[in-house]
């Protein structure tokens, strides 16, 4: 059979139909095969020639109305659907398609109604609030300028930052092998030791409020928090603080099919609320800690616990807004 008499086949999985519409109507640029219309203003010049029709004349109008249409932004009139219908029917017959063409009309008069109402729906789909994956086991945890406050962990309730890092400070001690590893990023170094100080709160339990492990005397809390510093388990770095205009957490940066991650946001003071990042724009995230890793950044370093030791643990807690 020649190109040009290839079988127009209308498969009935295109029900769902409206994505399948324009591969029946418009000729691809992919596909050799023979279609009605080469395109939207070919079938808004069928549409304007029909003899007796409502639209004689009318070509530019038609076609910036099937554009609408066909993007979904506009529902398709019953006069333009059966004007659609009635061009293909003539167009089949010229271009002498061997096709099923009620089939054929049957599918457009089901689809091009559809199209409008699957647009909402992605629309709808695309501004729905989706589930934040809960911070479970992760082998790396990036984040970028944490807010001190607490924040929801999926809809088991709320823990802070420094909670999750005492957690798993306090589970490698106790089981022995290591846990996730925290990297963390902050503009400015009193950042960072206000950081240290919340994590060594959690650990002598002044916050009252974990339940997870034993409350440690201050000389024990301080020895784990050097340990895992030394180890590598917890780094904080200091980097330019234009990297630190948004405040994001990244979990499993390593990993592209694992990789999740979340912008934090501080609401009312203390509470701060997560917005997922999309995998199309988790890409920044991941390059900004593959240069931290590789040391592209000009400015940064990384910090000791043991300079900061003196004073983390003697200094007053941080005020109690940033506990809660």
């Amino acid at each position: 059979m020649r190109e040009s008499e290839k079988l127009l086949e209308v498969d009935d999985s295109l029900a769902s139909l409206s994505s399948g519409i324009p591969n029946l109507l418009f000729k691809s640029k992919s596909s050799p095969e023979v279609r009605p219309f080469d395109s939207i203003p070919d079938l808004g010049r069928a549409m304007a020639r029909l003899p007796d029709g409502q639209h004689t004349g009318k070509e530019s109008v038609v076609t910036s109305f099937l554009r609408q249409v066909f993007n979904g932004d506009r529902p398709c009139p019953n006069e333009y659907l059966k004007a659609i219908v009635a061009a293909t029917r003539l167009r089949v017959e010229e271009r002498s398609i061997p096709t099923d063409v009620d089939n054929l009309v049957a599918h457009i008069e089901k689809g091009i109604p559809a199209l409008k109402k699957r647009r909402e729906r992605r629309i709808r789909e695309k501004h729905q609030s989706r589930s934040i994956k809960p911070f479970g086991a992760a082998e790396v945890r990036f984040i970028v300028n944490p807010p001190l406050g607490a924040f929801p962990i999926a809809s088991s309730g709320i823990k802070r930052i420094s909670q999750l890092i005492a957690d798993s400070i306090y589970a490698d001690t106790k089981s022995g092998s290591p846990g996730t590893t925290y990297k963390i990023c902050f503009p400015v170094e009193t950042d960072a030791v206000d950081q240290w100080r919340l994590i060594f709160d959690e650990l002598t339990g002044k916050f009252n409020d974990s339940g997870d492990f034993e409350e440690l005397d201050a000389i024990s809390a301080a020895d784990r928090i050097q340990a895992a510093d030394s180890a590598g388990r917890l780094q904080i770095y200091v980097v330019p603080y234009f990297l630190c205009l948004a405040s994001a957490l990244i979990d499993n940066p390593d990993s592209r099919d694992e990789c999740a991650g979340v912008t934090l946001q501080v609401e009312k003071g203390v509470q701060t609320k997560l917005n997922e990042i999309r995998e199309r724009n988790i890409v920044y995230w991941r390059q900004m800690y593959y240069d931290l890793e590789n040391g592209v950044f000009g400015e940064y370093r990384r910090l000791e616990f043991a300079k900061y030791r003196n004073l983390v643990t003697r200094r007053p807690g941080l005020p109690e807004a940033a506990r809660t």
